[in-house]
């Protein structure tokens, strides 16, 4: 009695192989969507340093272009072409940080002997540069104590609150003293204060008076 078989099928046909061939699917889909996350991930990642390198927040975009020389073949022509590149943002960091230092603002602050006698020693005297057209957030702030006063100061774009917003770029600003009696950064009633006549960026010559007191 011969072996039995089903009827209508060959061994060794397409239905022997159905299972291989569904592997091998699976592994084509799944490295097809590990390629798609991939190039997903590298264009979030292309944006990130566009958008670091128009603010001109160069730390970040170095960041970000050595997180990808990571994962780069070392002595690879992609780790190459990445170390020319932050080779070059490094470049622009150097060339932004001298450029933000000749457009800084230098000054003198004190206080005016009429309010000497309302500023305790220990009180907290903020002096910034703000935009005198534009948000009010401070582009660059210095921190001091009123014993300090009178003081010298200088503001440049490494004292600044936000990476968008640099003292260097600014048209004209102002710069204000002010004596903290609670230490806190917002103004408040009894503090001491005083403005500059508005300026440039550049200007070495800057005079801040503290003479007036907060209603």
């Amino acid at each position: 009695m011969g072996t039995s078989e089903t009827p209508g099928h060959t061994p060794g046909t397409t239905s022997d192989r159905s299972p291989q061939r569904s592997t091998e699917r699976d592994e084509r889909t799944g490295r097809a969507a590990a390629a798609q996350r991939m190039q997903r991930q590298h264009e979030y990642v292309d944006l990130q340093i566009k958008q670091a390198m128009e603010r001109g927040d160069f730390d970040d975009a170095l960041a970000h272009w050595r997180a990808l020389k990571a994962q780069a073949t070392p002595g690879s022509e992609d780790a190459r072409a990445v170390d020319a590149i932050i080779a070059e943002v490094e470049s622009k960091k150097t060339a932004d940080a001298g450029a933000a230092k000749s457009l800084s603002i230098a000054g003198r602050v004190e206080l005016d002997p009429k309010l000497k006698s309302r500023a305790a020693p220990d009180d907290t005297v903020f002096v910034f540069a703000r935009a005198v057209e534009g948000p009010r957030m401070p582009l660059a702030i210095l921190r001091l104590k009123a014993r300090d006063l009178p003081a010298s100061f200088q503001l440049d774009d490494s004292m600044r609150m936000a990476p968008e917003w640099k003292l260097s770029k600014a048209a004209r600003v102002i710069v204000e003293a002010r004596v903290s009696k609670s230490g806190s950064a917002l103004p408040a009633s009894g503090d001491l204060r005083g403005v500059s006549a508005p300026t440039k960026p550049g200007d070495a010559d800057v005079r801040v008076v503290i003479g007036d007191v907060v209603p």
